[in-house]
């Protein structure tokens, strides 16, 4: 066949353009390769990005459940059920109704409770009312917890006991600290009743969250025993004597524990209610407390509805506090505490120095004070760096100037030379004396360290299921953790640049207020 020149130059200007096609095509899947690696990284660097972003999500996350709490004050009587009633209702007004149950607002019933003071002596009507009270529709909007802390004597378990053992299974949950137990509610009585097992055991089972029935009336009646019974059928019951007796002779048991015998009131420590299921909030402190209720760490400082008239008094630290002035200092405290009833001292603390020795002295002290009869306050004007960040943190709140500063390292001037700081074996016999000032304030120990010895690196904890839950700890304190694996460590805080007035009130390491000067004090 023969072409034309037109039809040649057709058929060639065809090939080019397929070849062209064939050479664009390759060119462009050569060119897909890099182009696609490079959509990887970017996707890369953003996962990574939004990674960091959300370890550091502390900064901005806040938790802003609020948490009140109310002491119950014993033994119970007319004026504590009305205080307490009282108290509840003005929370419960100011809450916003249909909230979530991890929303509602806590508020924690501290019972006073102590060597001397256990619950016996409270008057049956009176906790019946408010036990009463805790299950009314107007409570709903509100999650209540009853707490027992435990006393100043760790060598002493710390009971609640007598009827107000009604107002605390009326609650929501229980709380015990380690060193406690509950039980024993009709201490009082010579004989029991015949309608009071009937108001137990309707306050017991309008929650089912709290202790069962059948423990209650253990509680309440020494004629009742209670045993824990595992059926055949593989159930966990909690019964009486009786009740005991009868499930074993109709062959339904397969074992039984005895937990009080008949002839003794059943009384239950924080670890068999834990065992049993009957608590799952065990806290160390108060602080422990709001932080297992997803709480701002300070929520808890303040009892709600308590008004006292504040008789307060300023202390102004010289330049540099030694042993003579902080000898002086304490003894002018303690005389005006004395003299004037003094339940508010407020220092201020602008760019001072000192001694270690005398201000750890003075930490000391200020560590020893019960909070809810002397309040103590510092106000950092400038910088509290040093030993001198050590007594800031041993007061039961600090308040910041905008421009102060927590920690660090001390300025130097030009014509000083720098502080080298302690020797390890310095640090070492001092560390115990700062744990024992943070176990009196329930805080922890690894951000008053860091005040002595700046060099030594702390960090921002979160709890890995409530990241808004943060901590101050270093290497050696997370590793003291009994749930050390819960924690996640964040970034580094702190150092030798110290802590702003900004970072601290975000991190609930000072109050949120930031004041400029004593007039908004």
């Amino acid at each position: 066949m023969r072409f034309s020149n037109t039809q040649l130059d057709q058929w060639q200007t065809n090939l080019l353009r397929l070849v062209f096609a064939f050479l664009s095509f390759v060119f462009i899947n050569l060119l897909q390769q890099p182009i696609h690696g490079m959509t990887v990284a970017i996707s890369g660097l953003a996962q990574d990005t939004a990674t960091e972003d959300e370890n550091d999500k502390d900064q901005t996350v806040q938790n802003d459940r609020p948490g009140y709490l109310v002491e119950v004050r014993l033994p119970i009587d007319s004026a504590v059920k009305s205080s307490v009633k009282k108290s509840l209702l003005q929370i419960a007004e100011k809450s916003p109704a249909g909230l979530p149950a991890d929303q509602k607002p806590v508020v924690v019933l501290k019972f006073e409770s102590s060597a001397e003071r256990t619950g016996r002596g409270s008057e049956f009507e009176q906790c019946m009312a408010l036990g009463r009270f805790l299950g009314a529709p107007e409570m709903q909007k509100i999650h209540t917890v009853g707490y027992i802390a435990a006393g100043v004597d760790a060598t002493e378990t710390t009971a609640l006991n007598g009827h107000a053992v009604l107002v605390a299974i009326a609650t929501n949950e229980l709380a015990m600290e380690p060193g406690t137990s509950i039980g024993a509610a009709g201490i009082d009585e010579k004989q029991v009743e015949s309608w009071m097992p009937e108001i137990y055991e309707g306050i017991a089972s309008q929650r089912l969250t709290t202790v069962p029935a059948e423990v209650a009336l253990a509680m309440l009646d020494q004629n009742k025993g209670l045993y824990k019974v595992k059926t055949n059928d593989l159930r966990v019951i909690f019964v009486g004597t009786k009740e005991k007796e009868k499930w074993e002779n109709e062959g339904k048991s397969n074992g039984a524990d005895e937990i009080a015998s008949r002839g003794n009131l059943a009384v239950l420590t924080s670890d068999q209610m834990e065992e049993f299921g009957f608590i799952k909030l065990k806290p160390d402190s108060k602080t422990d407390l709001a932080r297992k209720l997803n709480l701002k760490a300070r929520s808890l400082e303040d009892a709600f509805g308590v008004r006292l008239d504040r008789n307060a008094i300023q202390i102004n630290f010289p330049n540099y506090i030694d042993e003579n002035s902080s000898q002086w200092l304490l003894r002018s405290l303690n005389e005006e505490i004395n003299r004037e009833k003094v339940n508010l001292v407020i220092l201020n603390i602008d760019s001072n120095d000192g001694d270690l020795d005398a201000c750890l002295r003075i930490a000391q002290q200020l560590a020893e004070y019960n909070p809810k009869n002397i309040r103590t306050v510092a106000f950092v004007r400038e910088a509290a760096v040093g030993p001198v960040g050590l007594i800031a943190l041993s007061c039961a709140e600090m308040i910041m100037a905008p421009n102060s500063r927590l920690g660090g390292k001390s300025e130097v001037g030009p014509d000083e030379t720098a502080d080298p700081g302690l020797s390890a074996e310095a640090l070492a016999t001092i560390k115990p004396l700062v744990k024992e000032i943070a176990l009196k304030k329930q805080s922890d120990w690894s951000l008053m360290m860091s005040m002595i010895d700046p060099k030594t690196p702390i960090w921002r904890y979160s709890l890995k299921d409530k990241p808004d839950q943060i901590r101050i700890l270093g290497e050696e304190e997370h590793a003291s953790l009994a749930d050390k694996e819960n924690w996640v460590k964040l970034r580094e805080i702190g150092g030798e640049a110290g802590i702003d007035a900004a970072t601290a009130a975000a991190k609930s390491i000072a109050a949120s207020t930031i004041a400029d000067d004593m007039s908004q004090i």
